[in-house]
């Protein structure tokens, strides 16, 4: 017979979560609340995917996204000790760079307005992540002053947003909407 794991364990009743490596934290803990966001990113993230469709041209690209997320997300976990065990590689923001330099060459217009999200319903969806992202990428400003965030994360952390406000612009293109620039008092 295989013994289950339950879900609950108890132990976060008292207000706090355990890091990897073991250490308890009060779950207002910034650290926590960096990996949330990001979490929270991850599983709009998942949303975007089903939406996008399987037969979408990114949708590889996306599904290797989350995985990187998950592990970036284990390295904000993780205390400095163990940091040659959660290692996140300056490789994937390379990628993710890479990623952005060509949507923005498949963009007809390099748009330097501030666009109204919306358009469509998946352009709209990476307006919401690329939000999300913002807050998570201030928190992480927050969390690397006590706790010092490894360059490669601190320079993914704050790619994404960049790459989802041009991946809504690309989904606005692909959906064929045109951009709402935002004009300022009118």
């Amino acid at each position: 017979m295989i013994k289950r794991s339950r879900v609950y364990t108890r132990a976060g009743d008292a207000g706090t979560c355990q890091l990897i490596g073991g250490s308890r934290v009060p779950k207002d803990d910034p650290r926590v609340e960096c990996y949330g966001d990001y979490d929270e990113g991850c599983s709009f993230l998942g949303m975007l995917r089903v939406k996008l469709g399987m037969d979408h041209p990114w949708q590889e690209r996306l599904q290797t996204l989350q995985k990187d997320l998950m592990t970036f997300m284990a390295v904000l976990a993780s205390p400095e000790s163990m940091r040659d065990k959660y290692v996140f590689e300056p490789e994937k923001t390379k990628e993710l760079e890479s990623w952005i330099d060509q949507l923005e060459s498949e963009l007809e217009s390099n748009s330097k307005s501030f666009l109204l999200p919306g358009g469509c319903e998946t352009a709209s969806l990476c307006h919401v992540l690329r939000t999300v992202f913002r807050r998570a990428e201030r928190r992480m400003a927050t969390v690397h002053r006590d706790y010092p965030v490894p360059p490669a994360a601190l320079s993914f952390g704050n790619r994404l947003s960049d790459f989802f406000f041009l991946f809504s612009r690309y989904e606005l293109d692909r959906c064929q909407v045109p951009e709402e620039p935002w004009k300022t008092f009118h």
